[in-house]
């Protein structure tokens, strides 16, 4: 039985997957039969319309799902009597074939889901002639025998070399090749260590045969011990020398397998921006069919290939893009035709490369936004008056937004635009809103081409290590003192020529110690462009610029509001990625700062000792560098069971612990801590995703000094909380 119920899980996965397909076929060919006027290419998607749901009734057949066949069979006939009679297809049929797809769609999502098929909405396609079959149990359905003649079956003719591969392998592929990297990495650094060593080994040799030209062999017995080391010095030269060609052929060897790897990986994962724009000209066609406008999509740049994450995570704002432009944006005809444009409106999106980002816009025609409508609404929130369209601009992007009186199903929520901030910001990405009232409205995206390694400019701040997205820095620089002003009550870096920069040290956004500045010291600057504004942030060290690979940190943190990730470098430091346009909306929205916020005295805490408890090696590796930097001596453990062997062993100054690890959670070392007479005393930090009121309740009742929620966490608010409990 479990065998039988294996194979029809695996014919129903592949039955899915060629139904998604078949959908595509069908939405495709009717979008361009309406297009199209020529009666041979309308009678060639009539056609294609045909084949298209005769396989698929052929396949449904083939796993036992009656409803979807007797709905494809009934189409069929339709599409048959269209194609015998010369290829015309009604208003009516369009419309019918258009509501089977969404149905056929709708089923495909039922079954992945574990769902049973509505067959009423099935049957409401057709109109009440038509009758639906009741569904056939799947596991007692075989693959063949009820195909129809002509039917794609599993597989399509020339298909044998392409593989599906589930997604989480080829993540985890990929992860152990940015593994194999950093690897690498360490292995040169290991062999610039024996360079070190096979020059000084030379530099020995080269110095003992001065010393024994200079002091002769007068004495036999210290000729022969000269001759013995020297010997053994030109032994060691030979070996370090050897170990030192092998290492780095090594090391050449590692670089050409792993660059051919990533290439092949990459090449698997990419996918063509076609795929992130399916469904966007139906979108399109029935938003404008609906409100009573003529509008088409035009997509370039279809060919250009991406990261199949990308692709996934783009879907949903480029639809938020094309009905907000529809909606928003377009005119009725009357009224575009007035003035002086075209009836139908154009909505475009295209894809271009530039370095290591993909740009994608989003554009229109229409009467783009009204800046009046904007200021507005602006002023009835109690918002600041926006001096120019670039704030204008800020301001529809913000949460909540919107120029809308009424909500429809379509608009007035303000939650599209804010969508498509928040899911390419998870990119780590920028969005870029422009329009000209009357001529249309512009929008610009930039996300990596790639998930599986990002370009970043590496800088210290407070002593911790902080990676910034290389596309987002705009220039790098030092800068004197006497270049900041105070403007608004906030530094400001003022240039000749150039737009006042809002200047802030990234120790201070991030909660970190801001370390004292001499009066004549210059300023380690990296300017950084942003959706919310460009900004100047002051920072300890520039390091460089390297391609890393990024590695999520996992549940518990990934709501940080600045922290998109971490990188292990081949030092064995962590990097914790930062959002760029997070960072700016911090440093800009944050109170105004006097001339402190870049230069004043950071005193580091006492060298107090802390014990981090944490089952995530990331999350360890992240809350440490934080601590550090912060000037704490920390100590970590995998679990509370390990973490309670190392109180016995001796007493830091305080525990900040995870609560869901193995063996031994956090609720429970607490309470263990508090029952022993040598640690009842010790503060005590939870730091969990576990946010709710019970086990907030539950954290006190075994005598936590903090709770603190992973979902609100940040930096500042960890080292305020250390702060106070070992003051």
């Amino acid at each position: 039985m479990r065998e039988r119920g294996s194979r029809a899980d695996r014919l129903l996965a592949t039955f899915l997957d060629e139904l998604d397909e078949r959908v595509r076929d069908l939405e495709r060919n009717l979008l361009a039969y309406e297009r199209e006027s020529d009666p041979q290419d309308r009678a060639r998607r009539v056609t294609e319309l045909f084949r298209a749901v005769h396989s698929l009734k052929g396949a449904a057949h083939a796993v036992g799902l009656t409803p979807l066949a007797a709905l494809c069979h009934e189409l069929e006939s339709r599409l048959a009597g269209s194609r015998d009679g010369g290829g015309d297809l009604s208003a009516e049929l369009v419309g019918v074939l258009l509501a089977a797809a969404d149905a056929l769609a709708e089923a495909g999502r039922a079954l992945r889901a574990g769902r049973d098929l509505d067959t009423a909405r099935l049957a409401a396609v057709l109109g009440p002639p038509a009758r639906i079959a009741p569904a056939v149990d799947l596991g007692r359905a075989s693959a063949g025998p009820e195909a129809s003649p002509g039917s794609t079956g599993w597989g399509a003719p020339g298909s044998e070399a392409a593989v599906r591969v589930e997604a989480g392998t080829l993540d985890a592929i990929l992860a152990r090749s940015g593994e194999a990297s950093v690897e690498r990495r360490k292995l040169a650094a290991h062999v610039a260590a024996l360079e070190d060593l096979r020059a000084f080994v030379t530099d020995w040799q080269a110095e003992w045969r001065t010393q024994r030209r200079e002091r002769g062999d007068a004495r036999e017995a210290v000729g022969a011990i000269a001759g013995r080391v020297g010997e053994r010095l030109s032994a060691a030269a030979t070996l370090v020398d050897d170990r030192a060609s092998a290492a780095a052929e090594a090391v050449r060897d590692l670089d050409r397998v792993t660059a051919a790897l990533d290439d092949l990986l990459r090449g698997v994962r990419m996918q063509p921006f076609a795929e992130a724009c399916a469904g966007l000209e139906r979108v399109v066609r029935d938003l404008a069919l609906a409100q009573g406008k003529e509008a088409r999509l035009e997509i370039s740049g279809g060919e250009v290939a991406l990261d199949r994450g990308v692709i996934a995570q783009m879907r949903d704002p480029l639809r938020h893009l094309v009905r907000n432009a529809v909606d928003h944006g377009v005119e009725a005809p009357p009224a575009r035709l007035a003035a002086g444009k075209a009836a139908a409106a154009t909505v475009r999106v295209g894809a271009r490369i530039e370095g290591d980002r993909v740009v994608i816009v989003v554009s229109d025609d229409g009467a783009g936004f009204s800046d009046a409508a904007i200021r507005s609404r602006a002023a009835e929130g109690g918002l600041p008056a926006p001096r120019d369209r670039d704030e204008l601009a800020r301001l529809v992007l913000t949460p909540g937004f919107s120029t809308r009186e009424t909500v429809t199903a379509v608009s007035g929520r303000g939650i599209g635009l804010d969508v498509v901030r928040a899911a390419v910001e998870a990119l780590r990405g920028t969005v870029e809103l422009s329009w000209e009232p009357g001529r249309g409205s512009r929008c610009e995206l930039r996300v990596p081409v790639s998930l599986a390694t990002t370009e970043v400019v590496l800088v210290r701040a407070s002593g911790a290590l902080f990676a910034l997205p290389a596309g987002d820095v705009r220039r790098i620089e030092r800068v004197s003192p006497s270049a900041v002003r105070s403007l608004e009550g906030r530094p400001t870096l003022v240039r000749d020529g150039e737009r006042p920069v809002p200047l802030v040290s990234l120790a201070g956004v991030l909660g970190l110690p801001v370390p004292e500045l001499g009066d004549r010291e210059l300023l380690r600057v990296v300017r950084l462009d942003a959706v919310a504004g460009e900004i100047a942030l002051v920072v300890d060290e520039t390091i460089a610029q390297r391609e890393v690979v990024a590695t999520n940190l996992g549940r518990r943190l990934r709501d940080l509001p600045l922290v998109s990730g971490a990188a292990v470098l081949e030092t064995g430091e962590v990097a914790v990625l930062l959002k760029s346009a997070a960072l700016a909306r911090a440093a800009v929205g944050a109170a105004a700062p006097s001339e402190a916020t870049v230069r004043r005295t950071g005193a580091a805490p006492a060298r107090r000792r802390v014990l981090v408890v944490d089952d995530s090696a990331t999350t360890r590796s992240l809350v440490r560098s934080i601590l550090e930097a912060a000037g704490y001596e920390v100590a970590v453990a995998a679990d509370g069971a390990e973490a309670w062997a190392k109180l016995q062993e001796g007493r830091p100054d305080l525990v900040v612990s995870d609560v869901d690890m193995p063996r031994m959670d956090g609720f429970t070392l607490c309470e263990a801590v508090r029952r022993s007479p040598r640690t009842r005393d010790l503060p005590f930090v939870l730091v969990t995703a576990l946010g709710s009121d019970a086990d907030r309740a539950r954290g006190m009742e075994v005598g936590a000094d903090a709770y603190v929620v992973k979902a609100q966490f940040d930096q500042g608010t960890l080292l305020e909380t250390l702060a106070r409990l070992v003051a």
